[in-house]
């Protein structure tokens, strides 16, 4: 490409036109810039005479440069540039000799449109050959701008497209008009370092010189100022203030009032004192002296000793106002003048400092390209002794930085080369004596590849282990470990087919092993990639029938062996384990690890709590049961029961934190609560059937563990008499017949007390009932993260038979859970009210007439009722334009399906709790209402307590009721 482009190098007499014409342009867009920043006529015409006679010299340079560019006939590089690029350059070069040649004549109508004098380079003047009009004038002028914008546009794109061509294209298309030189010839005479201190030191003087010039001229102008504002300024200032004093004296005189000769006097002697400062601000006597004769007439005036008479008045006040005018018309001609050779020092500034950045910015592309150069030099000789020959003479000229480094360089290259040499033959006799070594050294080699083959098949042949490779074709191959015929029970394995040797018998299917089989060969013979993309495919567990009809797992493990020649994948090992053994023993891990968690869940109940929950929880997965069988299609009522009692399960679990039993209670839960809000959910009684029966499997286990292991069978504790001993159901019912009949028949003081001692025996007390709910409130208060509360009882002596005591303490853990997740605040919040920060619940039982009222109260915040009252305008509950009580609205928290709670988690939010607290109650006769404390109106947090009443059949007091 060099050579292409040395050989259509220009002259050098069409390389020095070229850069004169590019020199000119761009001077007279610089001219044409520094036009726009003038402010005076005087330079601006100056400027605009070299501005057109710049566009002379371009005109006729490109004559003589088309003249002798048609007669050298020089070629373009057609090798190097595209087509479309070379046509597109002649377009551009075209476009700019066109308008280079129009814009002088375009400016020189301009000229004779404006009057101006146009000459040729000043020696010649060429006069209008017609008068332009106005209308001409403008449209030339016009015509005028468009072209040197289009100047300026084709002058950049010709920049761009020598960048593009030298940095995209690499090619040079700026050398063709430089002058070239030898290969081998590096020139660097001039030191980098002194051409940067010449340019340096020629910008610095240009800069001193109109930085020096500048603030002469401006100092000139600064003090002609303050010498107009020290003189004619105040001489004026002066002068108005003698006649603002005379023509006060002017109205005295007019005004009759002559007696006042003493003020007159004093008016009279004030204008001849302002005239005086005014003519010492003059100073000269030339421009002074009509305000000098001025105040000599006052003087006059006043040396008579008596007022001035009316004429002599009249005509000393029309010589101020003559001074005045005068003085005016100078104050306005003044600012015009200083404003002209501000401008003009501005202009000059400006044509002085235009130089020195022109200078500036052709001395850094001067430097510029005289680095580039030698670079570009030094770096085409580099390449070609790189190429090279070895012999290559390289000529270096001048003392430079680059000449320096060059003959570095090209005495390196000599050292290099010598020591190249010398490195040469110490390797060829390196080489000898290796060679040597190595014959010893493959001997040595294959003794010991030997040895580590007879180790390798010893190996095979003793590990526990199925090692193997897989071979393309998916074949075994011959090598491979004596334990892998002992896992699959085959004599002989080599070269036989994998999928038919070793899955034959296993628990994979037609598609699992389709899967295998295609893996392998995708990735046999294939990049290691391919492993990785397949992989996924390979079976990694099975399990084998034995002959005896007994099963084996065994794992799989695939690697793949690469050959490091080609990179692709050789072989693939496979490595397979018969873990059956391990897998029963973690099986048997796992089963005992279970068993022993149950155990210690189980061991931290009371046994008689414990039987409690068991025979709770049975009695309602049996009504769950009856529920589910009955019914055959979707209704509310028995949907609501199921989702109770399976919720009342599922917290009773959770108080002794049975996990197993609270998972699978759950999930039932999870099927009822679907069927409850989603009209569209099927019901499924198989799916229902078999989610009872995993929650009453979690039971039996439980149930299994504490009798089996733990060996406590039966219920440990039914009813506790007063002597501490236990005391069965059906042993209490004869009992009780027992002493029914004596009643009957003797009747009388000591059998009614008899009686009456024999039925409380079967009482169980509120404080008891209470305690085995309370268990619950530890680990919930964990979860919650809140002080465990305490519990205060009150119970006053009284006790209830069995059966209604099932339903209160299935009652209190739903009302304990909802008053320590809702009531009960956070110890942050009770801190901020002044509370402590472990809350209180509170248990109290009165009698009522016939009745017995259980009251239950905490001190938490209290019940939401705005919660409770926009989940019932949410339902439909209220319409919204009647505003309910506050009992109405508090009565919705036994609601089904409706909470206050923000969102459902495991401890609340599901809307059941209080809606089976209500249930149960009512299945024994008793009723369960909410009492608000307190006398506020609205809708906010408010006191309050759950108010039991228990029917008198179901409770008795006596102070002897078994705890």
């Amino acid at each position: 490409m060099n050579n292409a482009v040395r050989r259509t190098h220009y002259s050098l007499p069409l390389q020095l036109m070229h850069w004169l014409v590019a020199g000119l342009i761009l001077s007279q867009i610089a001219v044409a810039g520094i036009l726009t920043q003038l402010r005076s006529l005087h330079y601006g015409q100056e400027l605009l005479s070299v501005h057109r006679q710049t566009g002379f010299a371009i005109l006729l340079l490109i004559l003589v440069q088309f003249a002798m560019s048609r007669r050298e006939a020089v070629t373009a590089p057609s090798i190097a540039l595209p087509a479309w690029q070379i046509s597109a350059a002649r377009l551009v070069h075209g476009a700019l000799f066109l308008a280079l040649t129009v814009q002088p004549l375009l400016g020189i109508v301009v000229a004779w449109g404006r009057g101006d004098t146009v000459t040729l380079f000043g020696l010649v003047t060429v006069p209008a050959p017609w008068d332009v009009s106005d209308r001409l004038r403008d449209d030339c002028m016009l015509a005028h701008m468009v072209t040197a914008g289009l100047i300026v546009g084709l002058v950049a794109v010709h920049i761009g497209a020598v960048v593009f061509n030298h940095r995209r294209r690499h090619f040079p298309v700026l050398e063709r008009m430089l002058p070239s030189g030898p290969d081998n010839t590096l020139v660097n005479r001039v030191p980098v370092r002194a051409q940067l201190l010449a340019a340096l030191g020629f910008i610095t003087l240009i800069s001193l010189g109109t930085g020096i010039n500048a603030v002469l001229k401006y100092r000139d102008l600064i003090a002609m100022t303050a010498h107009y504002q020290e003189t004619e300024q105040a001489a004026a200032g002066e002068t108005q203030q003698a006649q603002v004093s005379w023509k006060e004296l002017v109205g005295l005189a007019g005004g009759g009032r002559a007696g006042d000769p003493a003020h007159m006097l004093e008016l009279a002697q004030a204008a001849k004192d302002h005239l005086d400062a005014a003519a010492t601000a003059l100073g000269e006597p030339a421009t002074a002296g009509d305000i000098r004769d001025a105040s000599a007439r006052i003087q006059t005036l006043l040396a008579a000793h008596s007022p001035p008479s009316a004429d002599a008045i009249k005509d000393l006040d029309s010589r101020l106002q003559d001074l005045v005018d005068s003085q005016a018309a100078t104050a306005q001609q003044r600012p015009a003048e200083i404003s002209e050779r501000a401008s003009q020092g501005h202009d000059l500034i400006v044509i002085s400092v235009a130089p020195a950045v022109l200078c500036g910015i052709v001395l850094a592309l001067l430097l510029a390209r005289s680095i580039s150069s030698s670079l570009s030099r030094m770096r085409s000789i580099v390449r070609s002794v790189a190429e090279n020959a070895a012999g290559q003479e390289v000529v270096v000229r001048g003392q430079g930085e680059f000449a320096g480094l060059m003959r570095d360089m090209v005495t390196m290259r000599d050292a290099v080369r010598s020591r190249m040499q010398q490195e040469a033959n110490e390797r060829l006799a390196l080489e000898t004596k290796h060679r040597e070594m190595l014959e010893v050294r493959v001997q040595e080699r294959t003794a010991q590849l030997s040895q580590k083959t007879s180790d390798i098949n010893a190996m095979l042949q003793n590990m526990k282990l199925g090692v193997s490779t897989v071979i393309p074709g998916n074949r075994i191959h011959p090598e491979y470990s004596n334990y892998l015929r002992t896992i699959f029970c085959i004599d002989d394995l080599a070269n036989k087919d994998l999928i038919e040797s070793l899955f034959s018998r296993s628990s994979l299917g037609a598609d699992a092993k389709d899967q295998v089989h295609a893996a392998l060969a995708a990735i046999l013979g294939e990049e290691p990639l391919m492993f990785d993309f397949n992989s996924h495919l390979l079976a990694r567990e099975m399990t084998l029938a034995n002959d005896d009809g007994s099963q084996k797992i065994v794992l799989l493990d695939w690697s793949p062996i690469i050959n490091e020649e080609s990179g692709t994948v050789e072989k693939v090992l496979l490595i397979t384990q018969d873990v059956t053994q391990l897998r029963e023993l973690e099986l048997a891990s796992a089963k005992q690890k279970e068993e022993l968690d149950i155990i210690a869940k189980i061991i931290r109940v009371p046994a008689g709590k414990f039987n409690d929950f068991v025979e709770s929880a049975r009695g309602f997965m049996a009504a769950n049961r009856t529920l589910i069988g009955q019914q055959r299609g979707r209704d509310h009522e028995p949907i609501a029961a199921l989702f109770r009692n399976m919720h009342t399960v599922k917290g009773n679990a959770r108080t002794f934190e049975f996990s197993q039993i609270t998972d699978a209670a759950h999930r039932a839960e999870q099927t009822y609560d679907r069927l409850r809000r989603d009209a569209n959910a099927a019901w499924d009684a198989p799916l229902m059937l078999s989610e009872l029966e995993a929650v009453e499997a979690a039971i039996a286990r439980f149930v299994g563990v504490n009798e089996e292991k733990l060996g406590r069978k039966g219920r440990a504790a039914e009813l506790l008499t007063s002597r501490g001993c236990f005391v069965g159901n059906d042993e209490l019912a004869k009992l009780r017949a027992m002493t029914a009949s004596l009643a009957a028949t003797h009747p009388g003081a000591v059998t009614a007390r008899l009686r009456k001692a024999v039925d409380e025996l079967g009482l169980i007390s509120l404080e008891r009932l209470v305690s085995g709910s309370v268990d619950a409130l530890a680990s919930l208060a964990a979860e919650l993260k809140k002080p465990t509360p305490a519990v205060d009882v009150a119970h006053g002596g009284f006790g209830f038979n069995n059966q209604f005591a099932e339903a209160l303490k299935s009652s209190f853990v739903h009302i304990l859970r909802n008053s320590l997740d809702h009531g009960i605040e956070s110890p942050e919040e009770r801190r901020a009210a002044s509370k402590p920060e472990q809350g209180c619940v509170r248990f109290s039982c009165v009698r009522r007439a016939d009745r017995i009222e259980l009251r239950i109260s905490d001190d938490g915040r209290g019940l939401a009722l705005h919660r409770l009252y926009e989940k019932g305008l949410a339902a439909g509950l209220f319409d919204g334009a009647h505003r309910p009580t506050r009992e109405q609205v508090a009565d919705l928290i036994f609601r089904s399906g409706l909470s206050t709670a923000t969102a459902v988690t495991q401890v609340s939010g599901r809307g059941v709790g209080m809606d089976a607290v209500r249930t149960f109650l009512k299945q024994q006769g008793a009723t369960i209402r909410i009492e608000l404390l307190g006398s506020a109106a609205d809708f906010a947090y408010t006191p309050f307590e759950f108010v039991i009443e228990v029917p008198a059949t179901a409770c008795a007091h006596s102070r002897a009721v078994a705890a």
